[in-house]
């Protein structure tokens, strides 16, 4: 995972200095919104790896939708930010609408779909957690 990180980043560096030579005037906002995408991205593996992989050790073989909230809402979170990070990022990408947006339409761009990404976690997680335990009670 460290060494896709580090092509990851390597590659996009590469590519801003191929486009703009590192000149910050010719950075687009949305240049700079993949910049803090990938970034966010990056921070998320490094929380993964030091703290909810260890948590999920302490588990092996517990259903994950029964771990105590105190270790599944970390975990629900980070994973809704990985799967912000990366939609939004495929979307920057290939998005023509967006090559050209100005800021006013990329940061509720990148708040909704960070709100999405997270909060659809969170719900997806806690509402199976709810069925999961409703199911266990009308049939014990």
């Amino acid at each position: 995972m460290t060494l896709a990180f580090v092509g990851l980043w390597a590659s996009g560096v590469g590519l801003i200095w191929y486009r703009t030579e590192f000149v910050l005037e010719v950075f687009s906002p949305k240049l700079w919104s993949k910049m803090i995408v990938v970034t966010v991205l990056t921070a998320n593996a490094i929380v993964l790896a030091a703290f909810v992989l260890p948590s999920l050790k302490l588990y092996v073989g517990t259903p994950l939708i029964t771990l105590p909230r105190r270790v599944l809402a970390p975990m629900s979170i980070v994973a809704g930010v990985s799967a912000a990070c990366w939609v939004l990022a495929l979307t920057l990408g290939f998005s023509k609408v967006l090559k050209t947006a100005p800021w006013d339409v990329l940061i509720p761009f990148l708040m909704t779909g960070f709100a999405v990404g997270i909060g659809g976690s969170v719900l997806m997680v806690f509402g199976l957690r709810f069925f999961d335990r409703k199911a266990q009670q009308n049939n014990p």
